[in-house]
């Protein structure tokens, strides 16, 4: 029977039946908040679980978990695992089905469900003590896993550092900083969104150990690990992450380490890059992408890998599996013993690499070296990206917060994607939609010829002095704005007061000689 031949209160029943459906597919919310001073239920924010051990516990035995799944709503502050026991063997270990939301204002807010992770920060810490230092000084005593996860699981929006993942002294359990647990459900994966994984340490055990997992939107940054890797896993899925300024050190004989290492056979599919950013990661062994056995295929789309350097091996370097690379820059990273050169990828042979020309390697072909077998180089791009400003504002790649890999005008990336590609994502890294360069030619194909390689989209000139919009400030663009402004261009008012007159050239030379 169609809908036309129901009775009006035939269809507003049918609307109330879906409408209460959904709502009762809705998860169940508990709340947190170490500003309650109400009865610490978790059912509002007034009486919020004051510790999220609390919560966790509650989650886990409540009977709606299975059919509705577990919201636990954080607001900001720092949140350690101890349960005020400051036993660093003490994690934050999520049943099935439960998500944790962190960044909300909470009680210390106009409006405790405001949430902006930026602004109300959720840290789940390891600094058990609050007595962290530079370089990693007093980490001894930190929780060695902060959070154990499966793959029916959410985070988001939280800050996790502090972890000290060592097991040395401390008896088995000891895991990584951030580690997937319980992962076999069929076809599900763990979701780690909007957050920072920052200023962890791992010693025995890699920062992260993951396996099935989606991270979208994530900071992974400023880590240290030590005969270990930062990241170590399979079947792992990035999308607009950062990946940067993370140190691998190499002490002793194992040399199976790298920011980003991929282990154990999944045949579940590749994992992926997608519009992520990966830069100033130092190895004391490989690269920052390291693909160790077979079955471990990557694929890495719209990307930034730039001034990684490592001893042993390139920036992205597989022994057995495949790499497909697509509209991305390769630039800067170096190999750095012998034999050293300024490669960017290492593959057994050409079989093992899949890219095009829409892959920008700084030095071309010869960033390319293949293991045991010779054969032809992909006809890849080879050219300056023009970087806004690797080296930062200050002038030290290693001072590396500051250091910009968007891009400058005049790059050869601009204008240069193919969209049609099955990952293309149609904003940037940072949610940026796609700009038509008018002084680029669209080299492009797919349906937007005119997106650009790599993590960043080009916005237009970053200089308002780089008249010419060549990617450079010198005496070219004095003559271009002269011109300009005799022949009456609208673009040459920099005093923007909706007329052309001499403050304009005055403006102008004073951007000029202040550069970019």
């Amino acid at each position: 029977m169609g809908t036309r031949n129901l009775s009006r209160a035939s269809v507003a029943s049918l609307a109330a039946l879906a409408t209460a459906a959904a709502v009762h597919a809705q998860p169940k919310v508990m709340y947190v908040d170490a500003h309650a001073v109400g009865i610490h239920d978790g059912t509002t924010w007034q009486s919020a679980f004051r510790d999220l051990q609390d919560a966790l516990y509650a989650a886990s035995v409540d009977p709606q978990r299975a059919a509705l799944g577990i919201e636990i709503h954080i607001s900001q502050g720092v949140y350690t695992a101890d349960h005020g026991t400051l036993n660093p063997l003490m994690s934050f270990t999520l049943a099935s089905a439960v998500t944790l939301m962190g960044g909300f204002a909470g009680l210390l807010g106009a409006n405790p469900n405001e949430r902006d992770p930026g602004r109300f920060a959720t840290v789940l810490s390891g600094d058990l003590d609050r007595n962290d230092a530079a370089n990693f000084t007093n980490y001894a005593e930190n929780t060695r896993t902060i959070i154990r996860a499966d793959v029916s699981n959410v985070l988001d929006g939280l800050e996790i550092s502090g972890g000290n993942a060592d097991s040395t002294g401390v008896g088995p359990g000891s895991g990584s900083v951030v580690q997937t647990i319980g992962y076999l459900a069929p076809g599900a994966s763990l979701t780690i969104r909007n957050c920072s994984i920052v200023r962890n340490r791992g010693v025995t055990s890699p920062v992260c150990s993951l396996v099935r997992t989606n991270l979208t939107a994530c900071r992974i940054s400023g880590n240290r690990a030590q005969n270990t890797s930062v990241i170590q896993g399979r079947d792992l899925a990035f999308k607009s992450c950062e990946i940067r300024g993370n140190q691998t050190v190499y002490v002793g004989s194992n040399q199976t380490i790298a920011t980003i290492l991929f282990r154990q056979p999944s045949g579940t599919g590749p994992s992926s890059f997608v519009r992520c950013l990966i830069a100033d990661n130092t190895g004391g062994a490989l690269g920052a992408i390291y693909a160790y056995e077979t079955g471990l295929d990557i694929t890495i789309d719209d990307c930034t890998i730039a001034d990684n350097a490592a001893p042993n091996a390139e920036a992205i370097t597989s022994i057995a599996s495949l790499v497909r690379i697509r509209n991305s820059i390769i630039a800067g990273n170096v190999r750095s013993t012998l034999p050293a050169s300024r490669t960017q990828i290492a593959v057994i042979g050409p079989f093992a690499l899949d890219a095009d020309g829409t892959v920008l390697i700084d030095n071309g072909a010869a960033g390319i070296r293949y293991v045991t077998i010779q054969g032809a180089f992909p006809p890849v791009l080879g050219a300056d990206p023009r970087f806004v400003s690797p080296g930062g504002a200050d002038n030290d790649p290693g001072t590396w917060a500051d250091n910009d890999y968007h891009l400058r005008a005049g790059s050869p990336a601009i204008d240069r994607a193919d969209s049609s590609q099955t990952r293309f994502a149609p904003v940037d890294l940072e949610g940026v939609p796609l700009y038509d360069d008018p002084y680029t030619a669209n080299a492009g194909t797919g349906p937007f010829a005119y997106a650009d390689l790599g993590a960043y989209e080009y916005t237009g000139a970053v200089c308002p002095a780089d008249f010419d919009h060549s990617g450079t400030v010198d005496v070219t663009d004095i003559f271009g704005f002269l011109n300009a402004w005799f022949a009456g261009n609208p673009a040459t008012d920099f005093d923007h007061s909706g007329s052309l007159g001499p403050a304009d050239i005055l403006e102008f030379l004073n951007a000029w000689l202040g550069g970019c």
